[in-house]
Protein backbone atom coordinates (compact mmCIF):
# COMPACT_ATOMS: atom_id res chain seq x y z
CA UNK A 1 0.00 0.00 0.00
CA UNK A 2 3.03 2.52 0.82
CA UNK A 3 4.44 1.53 -2.69
CA UNK A 4 1.29 2.36 -4.30
CA UNK A 5 0.99 5.48 -2.94
CA UNK A 6 4.51 6.58 -3.36
CA UNK A 7 4.27 5.50 -7.09
CA UNK A 8 0.42 7.44 -7.28
CA UNK A 9 2.69 10.70 -5.73
CA UNK A 10 5.54 10.14 -8.27
CA UNK A 11 2.65 10.36 -11.28
CA UNK A 12 0.91 13.32 -9.57
CA UNK A 13 4.33 14.90 -9.53
CA UNK A 14 4.69 14.56 -13.47
CA UNK A 15 1.49 16.60 -14.16
CA UNK A 16 2.22 20.21 -15.38
CA UNK A 17 -1.01 21.14 -13.59
CA UNK A 18 -2.90 19.86 -11.24
CA UNK A 19 -5.91 21.30 -9.27
CA UNK A 20 -5.57 22.52 -5.12
CA UNK A 21 -8.22 20.32 -4.43
CA UNK A 22 -6.70 17.63 -5.83
CA UNK A 23 -3.22 18.37 -4.49
CA UNK A 24 -5.01 18.76 -1.00
CA UNK A 25 -6.74 15.73 -1.03
CA UNK A 26 -3.44 13.59 -1.90
CA UNK A 27 -1.12 15.28 0.71
CA UNK A 28 -3.73 14.39 3.55
CA UNK A 29 -3.25 10.97 2.58
CA UNK A 30 0.63 11.19 2.34
CA UNK A 31 0.75 12.64 5.26
CA UNK A 32 -1.44 9.98 6.95
CA UNK A 33 0.79 6.89 5.44
CA UNK A 34 3.91 8.37 6.07
CA UNK A 35 2.56 8.11 9.96
CA UNK A 36 1.09 5.02 9.28
CA UNK A 37 4.75 4.04 8.34
CA UNK A 38 6.62 5.24 11.02
CA UNK A 39 4.63 3.06 13.02
CA UNK A 40 5.30 0.27 10.86
CA UNK A 41 9.13 0.38 11.37
CA UNK A 42 9.08 0.68 15.17
CA UNK A 43 6.90 -2.20 15.65
CA UNK A 44 9.11 -4.18 13.21
CA UNK A 45 11.55 -3.17 15.12
CA UNK A 46 11.02 -3.97 17.80
CA UNK A 47 10.18 -7.13 17.25
CA UNK A 48 13.22 -7.95 15.40
CA UNK A 49 14.85 -6.89 19.18
CA UNK A 50 12.67 -9.84 20.80
CA UNK A 51 15.74 -12.28 22.22
CA UNK A 52 13.07 -15.56 22.04
CA UNK A 53 13.20 -14.77 17.93
CA UNK A 54 15.77 -17.06 15.53
CA UNK A 55 18.15 -15.64 13.69
CA UNK A 56 16.41 -15.13 10.69
CA UNK A 57 13.36 -14.51 12.38
CA UNK A 58 15.18 -11.14 13.79
CA UNK A 59 16.42 -10.41 10.40
CA UNK A 60 13.51 -11.11 9.02
CA UNK A 61 11.83 -8.19 11.36
CA UNK A 62 14.93 -5.84 10.94
CA UNK A 63 14.36 -6.02 7.39
CA UNK A 64 10.66 -5.07 7.46
CA UNK A 65 11.27 -2.30 10.29
CA UNK A 66 14.01 -0.81 7.09
CA UNK A 67 11.69 -0.94 4.51
CA UNK A 68 8.91 0.67 6.27
CA UNK A 69 10.87 3.43 7.59
CA UNK A 70 12.99 3.86 4.19
CA UNK A 71 8.85 4.44 3.02
CA UNK A 72 7.92 6.84 5.60
CA UNK A 73 11.26 8.45 4.59
CA UNK A 74 9.74 8.25 0.96
CA UNK A 75 6.43 9.29 1.71
CA UNK A 76 7.97 12.42 4.00
CA UNK A 77 9.92 13.74 0.76
CA UNK A 78 7.00 13.63 -1.49
CA UNK A 79 4.68 15.32 1.20
CA UNK A 80 7.35 17.99 1.48
CA UNK A 81 6.68 18.37 -2.63
CA UNK A 82 3.04 18.21 -2.36
CA UNK A 83 3.22 21.42 -0.33
CA UNK A 84 4.97 23.19 -2.65
CA UNK A 85 2.46 21.70 -5.55
CA UNK A 86 -0.43 23.02 -3.53
CA UNK A 87 0.90 26.41 -2.88
CA UNK A 88 1.57 26.75 -6.32
CA UNK A 89 -1.88 25.59 -7.50
CA UNK A 90 -3.58 27.72 -5.08
CA UNK A 91 -1.25 31.22 -6.18
CA UNK A 92 -1.93 29.77 -10.05
CA UNK A 93 -6.00 29.39 -9.51
CA UNK A 94 -5.99 32.89 -6.97
CA UNK A 95 -4.39 34.71 -10.11
CA UNK A 96 -6.75 33.21 -12.56
CA UNK A 97 -9.64 34.40 -10.27
CA UNK A 98 -8.13 37.80 -10.07
CA UNK A 99 -7.36 37.89 -13.53
CA UNK A 100 -10.91 36.85 -14.61
CA UNK A 101 -12.51 39.49 -12.41
CA UNK A 102 -10.57 42.16 -13.98
CA UNK A 103 -12.15 41.32 -16.93
CA UNK A 104 -15.32 41.28 -15.91
CA UNK A 105 -15.04 44.79 -14.50
CA UNK A 106 -13.02 45.90 -17.25
CA UNK A 107 -15.76 44.59 -20.02
CA UNK A 108 -18.88 45.74 -17.60
CA UNK A 109 -16.95 49.35 -17.43
CA UNK A 110 -16.43 49.47 -21.38
CA UNK A 111 -20.11 48.31 -21.63
CA UNK A 112 -21.20 51.60 -19.45
CA UNK A 113 -18.00 53.74 -21.08
CA UNK A 114 -20.14 53.59 -24.88
CA UNK A 115 -23.65 53.94 -23.12
CA UNK A 116 -22.05 56.82 -21.03
CA UNK A 117 -20.74 58.38 -24.83
CA UNK A 118 -23.87 57.80 -26.38
CA UNK A 119 -26.53 58.62 -23.94
CA UNK A 120 -24.68 61.73 -21.47
CA UNK A 121 -24.92 64.91 -23.61
CA UNK A 122 -28.73 64.46 -24.62
CA UNK A 123 -29.38 62.99 -21.14
CA UNK A 124 -27.65 66.08 -19.43
CA UNK A 125 -28.55 68.77 -21.74
CA UNK A 126 -32.26 67.15 -20.84
CA UNK A 127 -31.68 67.91 -17.72
CA UNK A 128 -30.48 71.13 -17.74
CA UNK A 129 -33.63 71.97 -19.47
CA UNK A 130 -35.60 70.87 -16.78
CA UNK A 131 -33.06 72.46 -14.00
CA UNK A 132 -33.90 75.87 -15.76
CA UNK A 133 -37.88 75.73 -16.81
CA UNK A 134 -37.73 74.63 -12.60
CA UNK A 135 -35.98 77.79 -12.09
CA UNK A 136 -38.45 79.91 -14.05
CA UNK A 137 -41.42 78.66 -13.27
CA UNK A 138 -40.44 79.11 -9.69
CA UNK A 139 -39.87 82.63 -9.91
CA UNK A 140 -43.08 82.77 -11.86
CA UNK A 141 -44.80 81.47 -8.58
CA UNK A 142 -42.72 83.20 -6.33
CA UNK A 143 -43.80 86.38 -7.77
CA UNK A 144 -47.70 85.24 -7.83
CA UNK A 145 -47.33 84.71 -4.33
CA UNK A 146 -46.48 88.27 -3.84
CA UNK A 147 -49.71 89.43 -5.33
CA UNK A 148 -52.03 86.68 -4.56
CA UNK A 149 -55.66 86.95 -5.95
CA UNK A 150 -58.10 87.74 -2.83
CA UNK A 151 -59.19 84.16 -1.32
CA UNK A 152 -56.19 82.84 -3.17
CA UNK A 153 -54.22 80.18 -1.61
CA UNK A 154 -50.52 80.55 -2.46
CA UNK A 155 -49.13 77.97 -4.84
CA UNK A 156 -46.60 75.59 -4.82
CA UNK A 157 -43.35 75.70 -6.64
CA UNK A 158 -42.95 73.17 -8.75
CA UNK A 159 -40.68 71.21 -7.78
CA UNK A 160 -41.71 71.17 -4.12
CA UNK A 161 -44.99 69.74 -5.21
CA UNK A 162 -43.38 67.23 -7.05
CA UNK A 163 -40.77 65.92 -4.59
CA UNK A 164 -43.72 65.79 -2.20
CA UNK A 165 -42.80 68.80 0.24
CA UNK A 166 -44.83 72.17 1.12
CA UNK A 167 -43.23 75.30 -0.12
CA UNK A 168 -40.15 75.73 1.47
CA UNK A 169 -40.34 77.97 4.11
CA UNK A 170 -43.56 78.28 4.09
CA UNK A 171 -46.48 77.06 6.08
CA UNK A 172 -50.22 77.21 5.52
CA UNK A 173 -49.86 81.05 7.04
CA UNK A 174 -46.71 81.80 5.38
CA UNK A 175 -43.95 81.89 8.51
CA UNK A 176 -42.59 78.57 9.06
CA UNK A 177 -40.41 76.15 7.92
CA UNK A 178 -42.33 73.28 6.58
CA UNK A 179 -41.51 70.03 5.31
CA UNK A 180 -44.71 67.92 5.35
CA UNK A 181 -44.28 65.14 2.61
CA UNK A 182 -47.62 64.93 0.20
CA UNK A 183 -49.86 62.15 0.22
CA UNK A 184 -49.44 60.64 -3.47
CA UNK A 185 -45.91 62.55 -4.45
CA UNK A 186 -43.35 61.39 -6.57
CA UNK A 187 -40.23 60.91 -5.27
CA UNK A 188 -37.75 62.72 -7.15
CA UNK A 189 -33.79 62.23 -7.09
CA UNK A 190 -30.42 63.02 -9.46
CA UNK A 191 -28.50 59.50 -8.82
CA UNK A 192 -25.80 60.35 -6.36
CA UNK A 193 -22.94 59.89 -8.22
CA UNK A 194 -24.54 61.03 -11.70
CA UNK A 195 -22.10 64.54 -12.56
CA UNK A 196 -23.86 66.71 -14.81
CA UNK A 197 -20.66 69.67 -15.47
CA UNK A 198 -22.24 73.48 -15.25
CA UNK A 199 -20.91 75.14 -18.57
CA UNK A 200 -19.19 77.61 -16.16
CA UNK A 201 -17.72 75.05 -13.94
CA UNK A 202 -17.38 72.36 -16.17
CA UNK A 203 -15.65 69.71 -13.39
CA UNK A 204 -18.34 70.62 -10.81
CA UNK A 205 -22.05 68.94 -10.28
CA UNK A 206 -24.64 70.99 -12.28
CA UNK A 207 -27.21 69.44 -9.21
CA UNK A 208 -25.98 68.24 -6.31
CA UNK A 209 -27.20 65.00 -5.22
CA UNK A 210 -30.92 64.98 -3.74
CA UNK A 211 -30.22 68.52 -2.88
CA UNK A 212 -33.26 71.53 -3.21
CA UNK A 213 -32.74 73.60 -6.69
CA UNK A 214 -31.41 76.93 -5.06
CA UNK A 215 -33.40 79.59 -5.41
CA UNK A 216 -32.64 81.96 -8.02
CA UNK A 217 -30.11 79.77 -9.50
CA UNK A 218 -29.83 80.07 -13.13
CA UNK A 219 -28.53 76.89 -14.98
CA UNK A 220 -28.19 76.74 -18.47
CA UNK A 221 -27.64 73.99 -21.68
CA UNK A 222 -24.34 72.52 -21.19
CA UNK A 223 -22.16 72.11 -24.14
CA UNK A 224 -21.09 68.19 -25.12
CA UNK A 225 -18.93 66.99 -27.77
CA UNK A 226 -19.80 63.26 -28.75
CA UNK A 227 -17.33 62.08 -26.39
CA UNK A 228 -17.39 64.38 -23.19
CA UNK A 229 -14.25 65.53 -21.99
CA UNK A 230 -12.75 66.14 -18.82
CA UNK A 231 -13.72 65.14 -15.35
CA UNK A 232 -17.09 64.01 -14.99
CA UNK A 233 -17.30 63.31 -11.48
CA UNK A 234 -16.61 60.03 -9.40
Amino acid sequence: MLNALSGKIAAFLKQPTAQAADVSDLLAAARQDATDARRLSDEARQRALDPTLTEKEADAAFAASQRAAFAADRLDAGVIALAERLEAAMAQEAAAARLAAYNDAKNARNRTVDKIRKRYPALANELAELAEEICTVSDLVAKANENLPEGAARLEPPEDMARGFKAAGFDDSGFGLVNTPVHGAVALRIPRYLALPHPSRPKEMLWDSGSTLPSGYVFQKSRFNSSPEGDAGT
